[in-house]
């Protein structure tokens, strides 16, 4: 079984500034932070500090939020939805067709707006967070499981799908 630790407010404080430099984050992220043996990381509401949790055996707790990857923080789907509105750095928009590439599991074919160096980015369509991908030269790597992409049958969304 996958042990947690809840992180204190040093390491919890490393994670948030990673948010802030890898995304430009200006928010506020009000949550209790747990780190899983595989770098998970797991946000909890506060109100869990008043349960004495050390007797139980967790497997996880709360809302997957993002992997720790080396020194960068690679945001899940929900973790992307909740820092994705405050962030303006590393954020690619998608047009309706890359959207539905995307959501496939396929990756993107993008050119780079700028001359930065390769990163997480959260990709977006109009207001919709959609997910964190790897930029790579012009190429956006997909990281969605495979049990969350979408599986098109037929003519959806008034256009062909494979």
């Amino acid at each position: 079984m996958d042990k947690l630790r809840f992180l204190n407010k040093k390491e919890s404080e490393r994670i948030i500034g990673m948010v802030e430099s890898q995304f430009g984050f200006k928010g506020k992220l009000d949550y209790i932070f747990a780190l899983s043996l595989k770098n998970n990381v797991y946000i909890v509401n506060r109100d869990l500090a008043r349960i004495d949790i050390d007797r139980l055996r967790l497997n996880s707790v709360g809302l997957y939020f993002g992997e720790m990857v080396g020194h960068e923080i690679r945001m899940s789907i929900e973790g992307a939805q909740i820092i994705g509105p405050g962030s303006s750095k590393n954020v690619v928009e998608l047009d309706f067709n890359e959207q539905l590439d995307w959501l496939k599991g396929k990756d993107i074919e993008k050119e780079k707006k700028d001359d930065s160096e390769d990163a997480f980015i959260l990709l977006k369509h109009g207001s919709d967070f959609l997910g964190c991908g790897r930029q790579r030269g012009n190429k956006i790597i997909n990281y969605m499981p495979k049990t969350r992409r979408l599986s098109l049958k037929g003519d959806y969304f008034g256009q062909e799908s494979e």
